[in-house]
């Protein structure tokens, strides 16, 4: 496996993983997605697993196979949640709302204009 990564970086790359998979995975499957530079050993995939089950962001279901690891949201879900979370913490949501539209590409804003115009 390759050096350190940043914190939270193999948590992103499992849940990454588990959004684009066809359905649930055992941590082994989890474990060879990954290139043969960047896989983690297996007692890491099952520590993050564990961790992201514990966060309430991945679900466990007991199968023949072993453990079978699904997200429990899709990822554009989790994507808001984050987003509102970050801005909960924000003492002045409209500079903050300002600043992240103004880093929004054209489409972005066209979609989040549909968004906000739409019933």
């Amino acid at each position: 496996m390759a050096g350190r990564r940043v914190p939270g970086a193999l948590e992103s790359m499992v849940l990454q993983r588990l959004w684009a998979a066809q359905g649930p995975l055992t941590s082994r499957a989890v474990r060879e997605s990954f290139s043969e530079d960047q896989r983690p050993a297996l007692t890491t995939v099952l520590t993050v697993l564990d961790r992201l089950e514990k966060k309430g962001l991945v679900t466990r279901t007991a199968s023949a196979a072993g453990s079978l690891f699904s997200a429990a949201r899709g990822e554009s879900e989790e994507t808001a949640s984050a987003m509102g979370r970050i801005l909960g913490r924000a003492q002045d949501r409209e500079a903050a709302l300002l600043h992240f539209a103004g880093q929004l590409d054209p489409a972005d804003v066209e979609a989040l204009r549909k968004a906000l115009t739409s019933p």
